[in-house]
């Protein structure tokens, strides 16, 4: 194992690294970005290899990049290299290597670098070290885990309690402040699943929460919220506002639901020409209740 600065290259040919951002902090190399040098000129042009999918990136000189690599001969046995390193570190109880060792056992679970149900298990162990440790990136991903996981293989870590260890992760996700965690808790209260009760007022705040960080979905939800008066006082203009902030990032069901309110003058100022525009730019992109609309305006 070796780690110096990206301007002390000395690779071999065909070498794995992991590029480091020095510049930021990020030691562990997230998104993991596998490296093979091709020749001296590597410097100037890289290969990424990151899951199976090559990229060519130049690299910029005021980037200050350090690099991990190893003299592992193939890219499984640099990953176990990897995988040591991280442990180091994560057995002082870091956070951000625990999280990454986690990752990492998950990625080769899905990919079959190690065997299936060790890796499945060791990823289960780092991420709710990670969680106990207020990494909410690892609450959420355990409540990934026991929502998603239904490989007979694995069943054995998801198998007992399933519905209850998912509920609790989500929710520690969302008090975490894991944006899409507090999106996915709020969906779960408006449509009672996952064995949570329906509760329009709990899924209001945690789409709220959402919101506040910006989610596109989470600003349409909560637009329609105001719109329909569920869990609030019903409220045109904030429906408007939230449907606007969610169609500013191209969510279609956004501006099919903007394009309504103007249609009607609800929230907004009434405007026909713009309400058939965001219709059929909805329209456009196949969303069929926008094209149902417009149909049935043309019959008019």
């Amino acid at each position: 194992m070796r780690t110096d600065s990206y301007s002390q290259l000395g690779f071999n040919r065909d070498d794995f690294a992991i590029l480091i951002d020095a510049e930021n902090n990020n030691r562990f190399g997230v998104p993991i970005q596998i490296i093979e040098f091709l020749g001296e000129d590597a410097e100037a042009s890289v290969h990424f290899k990151q899951l199976g999918q090559n990229n060519k990136r130049i690299l910029s000189e005021q980037l200050r990049l350090e690099y991990f690599a190893s003299n592992a001969g193939t890219l499984a046995e640099f990953y176990r290299d990897y995988l040591q390193y991280l442990q180091e570190i994560a057995d002082k109880g870091e956070v951000d290597a625990i999280l990454q060792a986690a990752t990492l056992f998950y990625t080769w679970a899905f990919r079959g670098t190690e065997d299936c149900m060790q890796a499945m298990g060791f990823a289960l162990e780092y991420f709710q070290r990670a969680s106990e440790q207020g990494a909410a990136e690892a609450s959420y991903q355990l409540a990934e885990m026991y929502r998603r996981i239904i490989n007979p293989d694995y069943d054995l870590y998801f198998q007992h309690h399933r519905e209850k260890n998912l509920q609790y992760y989500l929710r520690q996700s969302a008090q975490q402040g894991h944006c899409i965690g507090q999106y996915q808790l709020a969906y779960s209260f408006e449509y009672g699943q996952h064995g949570f009760t329906q509760d329009d007022g709990k899924a209001l705040y945690w789409y709220q929460q959402a919101a506040d960080q910006d989610n596109p979905q989470a600003l349409n939800n909560l637009g329609d919220k105001y719109e329909r008066g569920k869990g609030v006082k019903r409220d045109y203009t904030q429906a408007a506002h939230y449907y606007q902030r969610s169609a500013n990032h191209d969510i279609v069901e956004a501006i099919y639901n903007l394009g309504r309110l103007y249609l009607r003058g609800l929230g907004v100022e009434k405007d026909e020409v713009k309400g058939r525009a965001l219709l059929t730019q909805a329209a456009n992109r196949y969303y069929l209740p926008a094209r149902r609309k417009l149909k049935s305006l043309d019959k008019k």
